[in-house]
Parts: structure tokens; sequence; C-alpha cells
């Protein structure tokens, strides 16, 4: 049963505990309830050889789920498991999958895909992305200078700075916007 290391074919349906003829919703469910029992870290409390067992039952329980959940996978390897076709004329069809020969056999990732490095020119000018903060800044200092020293004028100027704060805060993704789409456009 499984994934056997004497050469032969595993047998995925004996892996999920499901028939050939099964439906995909049968499949799922199968893999699901393997999943829930034989992961390993559903194994917290037992012991190493059991969290060992467990992960390996866990891969062949993940091998057949990946063949059996893919239509096109599923079907192929119910055509290996049929045996060798024949025409009419009896001559034999190979096998569609059996030449495939993939182009990168790696399952590395390409460091490339992480980069997240901006190209171009900044969409928002370095003054701008720092007002919301700095203003926010000076109006509470304000507010807390003018309630200390008895200043309601400065009182009220530190709460329209903050407000200024605040209405620049929202502008800010709308700049950032209309900058990158100018820089799409050149």
């Amino acid at each position: 049963m499984g994934h056997q290391q004497d050469g032969r074919e595993p047998r995925h349906y004996d892996e999920l505990g499901v028939a050939p003829s099964a439906s995909p919703a049968d499949i799922r469910a199968a893999y699901v309830a393997l999943a829930r029992r034989h992961h390993p870290d559903r194994m917290g409390a037992s012991s190493e050889q059991a969290r060992a067992d467990a992960a390996v039952r866990m891969a062949r329980v993940n091998a057949a789920w990946t063949v059996l959940s893919d239509p096109a996978r599923r079907a192929a390897y119910d055509a290996r498991l049929a045996g060798p076709s024949t025409t009419a004329g009896g001559a034999h069809v190979r096998d569609p999958d059996s030449s495939f020969q993939p182009f990168d056999t790696s399952d590395d990732i390409d460091p490339r895909l992480f980069d997240d490095t901006p190209t171009g020119a900044p969409s928002i000018p370095r003054a701008f992305a720092l007002a919301p903060a700095t203003l926010a800044a000076v109006g509470v200092t304000m507010i807390l200078g003018g309630a200390f020293l008895g200043y309601g004028g400065m009182l009220i100027a530190g709460f329209f700075v903050l407000a200024l704060a605040g209405l620049s805060f929202l502008a800010l993704p709308f700049v950032a916007l209309i900058n990158a789409s100018r820089n799409d456009r050149e």
C-alpha cells in the first residue's frame, strides 16, 4: 500500500481508502480525515517515533492527494493502473505523460520573485510622506502647551494643526496613486 520502495506504482486509492470510482468530493473527504488524523503537528504528546511514523504516513497521503485531486493527473494515473492500452489494430498507445520532461526539475524558487525593491522614481516626495507625522507631533505639542500655559489661541491652533495632519494623512494615498499613474505614463 502507499508509496512502494520496490519500484512498483504507489496505490493512491488504497492510501486514501477510497475506491477508484470515488467522486472528487469523496476523495477530498478521505484526504481531510486522514490529514487530521496523521498530521505530525497533531501528535504533540506522542513519542518521537510516533511523530516520525505520522510524518511518513502524511507524506504518502499528500502524494495520493496530489495525484487524485487533479483531474488530469488522476486520469493519467488511472490509465497507468489499467496497463498499456491498445487500439483495434493491436498497436500500443503510448502514455502521453511518459515522454514529458519538465524544463526545471528543481523545486527551488527563483529568488528574483522575492525582490520587492521599488523600481523607478519614488512616487511621493519624502517631505510630503513625513508631513502627517510631523504635523501631528506639532499639533499635540501645541495643544499640550496651550493647555499648560492657558493660551486659548495656541490650543485652537493646535487642534487646527492636528486636523491638518489628519487630512494630509488621508490625502497621502491619493497623491501616491496620482504620482504612480504619472510615472506609468512616462
